[in-house]
């Protein structure tokens, strides 16, 4: 087993969170699937291998939980970013953590 880093979790306060620790860390993020339908920024996503994650079914948190573990067990794979807020917090509060970042 590679003694590679597989999870990268990070506070998220701007758009630019991931760009910087993709840059900096060469990681692939997990992203709300909202994200893909804008325009330039979800194709761009789309070929750094984002794992989406539709928040609003229950199948969608559940594939999310599968893909997440999936990329974390395959060494193939650059390293996986998560926000565990799910969303920009910028209003200075820590809001509540999901859980696909502790369970790889």
């Amino acid at each position: 087993r590679s003694s590679r880093c597989r999870i990268i979790v990070a506070n998220h306060h701007t758009i630019f969170d991931g760009f910087i620790l993709w840059w900096v860390c060469g990681a692939t993020t997990a992203s709300k699937i909202e994200v893909k339908k804008i325009p330039i920024g979800g194709r761009i996503a789309n070929a750094f291998q984002t794992v989406w994650i539709d928040r609003f079914t229950h199948d969608g948190r559940m594939d999310a939980i599968e893909q997440i573990l999936q990329h974390a067990n395959n060494p193939a794979l650059p390293p996986l970013l998560i926000f565990p807020q799910g969303v920009c917090s910028s209003i200075g509060t820590i809001t509540t953590f999901k859980k696909g970042a502790f369970l790889a």
